[in-house]
């Protein structure tokens, strides 16, 4: 099997690599698909890092390049079973400062993959969907039926590529998989980016002996979800047929608030820091919560972590880490 992980150095990306790169070395000493397994990580390093894959560099075959190249994304496709399409300019805040880059990224980078993926005959293309294209209006959880209703220009993106990839199972017959992640967090993702996620930036305060920002009042809540728990699920969208041109929400077990991420983490830490708050930002959702029935139902989901268990292997990545 041939495995293509678009933005295979970032966040999710890397650690999608590493549980196949895990799974292909349990393979090696039978005879089954694993033990000719290739892994193949596109990026173009522009949010991803090189350090996040050093681990895997004699188990993986990496590719410097963007997903808006559709000539490269031709030749890499080629023979490919299984495309995991992670590649993407993240951030809301940054989305409403450039949409132009956020648009060309997202939308137009996910085209090119489709067209690539058609062309080329693969199997199936798994898609990373967000949360945030059900937009603020919802009060109870998120169902996949709700209707979308995007705040950002990043959130836009994500809702044109998610009818994209249903366009291209219709018309084309390429099997497509829409799995919208909520709130992901877990070891490799950074805190250095002006841009990064609460959880990250959360555990740099308090590891500085800093006060976090907290933009509102820190009751906005969100389905955490922990970073193995969404391996899991691609892993599963590859190879359950059942699957084929579903969306599915991609969450946690729990509902959290950012005030109490923050309690958790400092009560980990056996830290006191009182956090700052700022106003709230432009296009954020307050609440956030995952109805995950549709995936246990075609994929077996079942969330292995909550969110105390989820951030404890979190803290001891990133302290081991510093």
């Amino acid at each position: 099997m041939k495995y293509i992980i678009t933005g295979g150095a970032g966040f999710i990306g890397c650690n999608i690599a590493r549980e196949l790169v895990r799974q292909k070395k349990q393979a090696k000493s039978r005879t089954d698909q694993w033990s000719s397994t290739r892994i193949i990580i596109l990026d173009n390093l522009s949010t991803g890092k090189m350090e996040n894959i050093a681990d895997l560099k004699n188990d993986v075959e990496f590719i410097e390049g963007d997903i808006r190249n559709l000539e490269l994304l031709e030749k890499i496709f080629k023979g490919a079973d299984f495309v995991l399409h992670q590649a993407a300019l993240g951030s809301v805040p940054r989305s409403v400062e450039d949409p132009i880059n956020t648009h060309e990224n997202n939308a137009t980078g996910t085209l090119n993959v489709l067209i690539a993926a058609r062309d080329n005959k693969v199997k199936r293309v798994i898609f990373a969907s967000s949360s945030s294209v059900y937009g603020g209006a919802t009060k109870g959880k998120n169902k996949e039926r709700s209707k979308p209703d995007p705040l950002s220009p990043y959130a836009a993106s994500k809702l044109m590529c998610e009818n994209y990839m249903t366009i291209f199972n219709n018309i084309f017959n390429l099997e497509t998989v829409i799995l919208r992640y909520f709130n992901v967090y877990g070891p490799y993702q950074s805190p250095d980016s002006e841009y990064a996620a609460v959880i990250p930036l959360f555990i740099k305060a308090a590891s500085n002996n800093q006060p976090p920002k907290i933009f509102g009042d820190g009751n906005q809540s969100r389905s955490f979800t922990f970073v193995e728990d969404v391996v899991s699920a691609n892993l599963a969208a590859c190879h359950t047929p059942k699957a084929d041109e579903k969306i599915m929400n991609i969450g946690g077990n729990r509902i959290t608030s950012i005030n109490k991420i923050w309690k958790i983490i400092t009560k980990i830490m056996n830290t006191e820091i009182k956090p700052k708050y700022a106003p709230a930002r432009t296009g954020e959702i307050y609440h956030s919560a995952a109805d995950i029935s549709r995936a246990k139902k075609y994929l077996d989901y079942k969330p292995r972590y909550g969110i105390k268990e989820g951030l404890e292997k979190t803290l001891e990545w990133y302290i081991n880490k510093i």
